[in-house]
């Protein structure tokens, strides 16, 4: 089947459910997946006045910010009005752009830093090009002249600045929370057990000594979570569970609190898009493509 054939059928299956459960408030708390907040225009940036959209939608429509520790403690039961904004790699840009708009709208957050680089460039994208390329683009769906353009984006990816530990600890200071993002940022399917022991343990201990706050959380690198070991190492070293970058509703069950989907943000995305993800319809074709791939 053609990427067109199958773009329109996914639109045509989208349309039929969203006009049946589109109005239909879902039941189950969301956790937002961004990147950076400006206006570079790359698959994960997203612009300033748009992130400022983002949350007016959610305070128009009664939505709250909590923490991850609070809606796994209770099974997501609280509140189907809840909702976990995150931010992956801690580029500068969320200090700068995002941060702001946070504390207008009385907004909390969690922040992934990737310790090795805190301060520095997201060098670790030219590193791992050639995986991106192979491993990460095919899964966006995304045209030939679509994959080129953010091939060349790439390159202005690896050139952002990321936080330093003085910016770091003012958000942490003023409520935003740091989990552990590892510290070199790899592809956990690709490293051996006694590195992923290093990149949790190492994560989780420098955060905790800089901030005197506990890590709990680790966000997978590039949603990379098909190595079988890091559940383990996981629990030996503390951590309460882990999130991929899969998408998909909070889901209450522990067993699952290791591999916890999110809702990528991507540039581009608008209100609408997020009508659509807080809706039952969502859930709807959540569940039946997880079933299909089964």
């Amino acid at each position: 089947m053609s990427l067109m054939l199958k773009k329109m059928l996914t639109k045509s299956v989208k349309w039929g459910v969203t006009n049946v459960f589109g109005h239909i408030p879902t039941k189950h708390p969301r956790i937002l997946a961004y990147h950076t907040v400006d206006n570079s225009s790359s698959i994960i940036s997203t612009s300033p006045s748009a992130f400022r959209r983002h949350l007016e939608f959610l305070c128009d429509n009664g939505y709250q910010t909590t923490t991850l520790s609070k809606l796994t403690a209770d099974n997501g039961a609280t509140s189907n009005k809840n909702v976990i904004i995150t931010f992956d790699d801690a580029y500068e840009s969320v200090y700068v752009n995002a941060f702001p708009i946070l504390k207008e709208f009385g907004m909390a957050a969690v922040v992934f830093p990737v310790n090795n680089y805190v301060g520095k460039k997201a060098s670790w994208i030219a590193r791992d090009r050639e995986h991106i390329l192979t491993n990460l683009m095919p899964k966006l769906n995304m045209s030939e002249a679509e994959r080129k353009l953010e091939e060349q984006r790439l390159q202005v990816l690896g050139s952002l600045s990321l936080m330093c530990w003085d910016e770091i600890r003012e958000m942490s200071e003023q409520g935003i929370q740091f989990q552990s993002h590892s510290c070199s940022h790899p592809f956990f399917s690709t490293i051996s057990i006694n590195q992923i022991q290093d990149e949790l343990g190492r994560s989780k201990d420098d955060l905790e000594s800089r901030l005197k706050k506990k890590v709990e959380w680790f966000c997978y690198p590039y949603g990379d979570a098909g190595n079988s070991d890091v559940d383990s190492v996981l629990e030996e070293l503390g951590y309460i569970g882990a999130l991929t970058a899969n998408y998909g509703r909070f889901h209450g069950d522990r067993e699952k609190h290791y591999v916890m989907d999110r809702m990528p943000i991507y540039t581009g995305t608008e209100n609408s898009d997020l009508k659509f993800c807080f809706s039952r319809a969502f859930d709807v074709l959540n569940d039946v493509g997880k079933i299909l791939r089964r």
